[in-house]
């Protein structure tokens, strides 16, 4: 078999462009550093699962028997749709409530969890907020777990995902769109997140980075993520912007691989874990 081959087109777009980043978290080392990062948080009998999206966190949490008897998970997520949907699909788990809302403003009262879980969506926020908030939140001496793809580290910035961007642009521009100035969801460095979280008042923070390789599918899986495809060519309808963005990849993997160059693209995640400060009151500016 050639190498042109073993490599298969990328498949047509879905039509259903809701929720998109779902066929992402079905990735199997996306599932692994979700079910990583659930094995940090203790077991516990209120648990706030914020950024919930489909639900993939509080599928791990009840797959890992991390609430306990009697115990309830809180699914927050600022997409209704994503909220109604997981409503249905956790239809006869009455452990499980839900709440439209976002980290910045927490539709819960002050202590009420015991452990916050926030997964793959604190970049899309104002951290400081998002912290603040979490501690507010949180029990004293509650606990915080996170993760996040998107810290400031060189692999996270290596040239493949530049030459990713800049071949979807001129695939755009091709097709008469001009593509703004990509978002910039590096925002921070794995210290900045924990010099933020102790500053709101989080305690005992401890964060490491894992290194992870994502092969073509996995690639191929982010550009089809409506907020990927849109944050890296802001200004193209989004529809368009994944499509070219997957045709990218696929390009750059056959060439790369015919070449004896490369398997995979380099990505960073951040895991950190910490408890809210007790005996402070935090709640004070």
């Amino acid at each position: 078999m050639s190498p042109e081959q073993t490599h298969q087109t990328p498949p047509p777009v879905p039509t259903d462009f809701d929720h998109t980043y779902e066929r992402f978290t079905r990735r199997r080392f996306y599932r692994e550093i979700n079910r990583q990062t659930i094995q940090l948080a203790p077991q516990a009998l209120h648990i706030l699962d914020l950024g919930s999206g489909k639900g993939a966190m509080t599928e791990l949490l009840l797959e890992e028997d991390k609430v306990l008897a009697g115990g309830t998970i809180l699914e927050v997520d600022p997409d209704e749709s994503a909220i109604a949907s997981t409503r249905r699909k956790f239809a006869f788990r009455p452990e499980v409530t839900f709440a439209v809302g976002k980290a910045e403003e927490i539709p819960a009262e002050d202590g009420k969890f015991d452990v916050v879980v926030f997964a793959n969506s604190i970049h899309l926020t104002d951290v400081e907020e998002a912290f603040e908030e979490t501690a507010r939140v949180l029990r004293p001496d509650g606990v915080i777990v996170i993760s996040c793809g998107y810290i400031n580290t060189p692999r996270n910035r290596a040239r493949v995902w530049g030459e990713l961007a800049v071949l979807g642009k001129q695939k755009a521009q091709a097709l008469g769109y001009s593509p703004g100035k990509p978002l910039n969801y590096f925002k921070h460095t794995q210290e900045e997140y924990v010099g933020i979280a102790r500053a709101k008042g989080i305690t005992d923070v401890a964060a490491e980075t894992v290194a992870v390789e994502m092969n073509e599918g996995d690639v191929d899986a982010i550009c089809d993520y409506a907020d990927f495809a849109g944050g890296t060519l802001p200004g193209v309808p989004v529809e368009v912007a994944r499509k070219v963005l997957r045709e990218s990849a696929h390009e750059m993997f056959v060439k790369l691989k015919k070449a004896g160059k490369l398997e995979s693209f380099p990505r960073d995640w951040m895991q950190l874990v910490g408890k809210r400060q007790a005996n402070k009151d935090i709640f004070v500016s």
